[in-house]
């Protein structure tokens, strides 16, 4: 660019240019962090969904195992 001031139009142009490039840097922030959540969503839901079914059968042998006791000491 030379020493000359920008005209109106020159301005209007370059301020579109800056305000496209914060969109689309916002765009991609706003995706990346969409798929850090659903990552981490991911990871708890797998680690509570571990804990239910490794607790689960903990408490059905239990209950099971209550009767049973019961006959045997009978």
């Amino acid at each position: 660019m030379s020493n000359q001031p920008l005209t109106d139009d020159q301005v209007g142009n370059e301020l579109r240019k800056m305000t496209a490039f914060i969109k689309q840097e916002a765009m991609e922030k706003a995706r990346e962090i969409e798929i850090k959540a659903n990552e981490e969503f991911a990871i708890e839901k797998s680690k509570l969904v571990r804990q239910e079914t490794d607790a689960t059968p903990t408490a059905n042998s239990t209950t099971k195992r209550g009767p049973r006791a019961s006959r045997l000491l009978s």
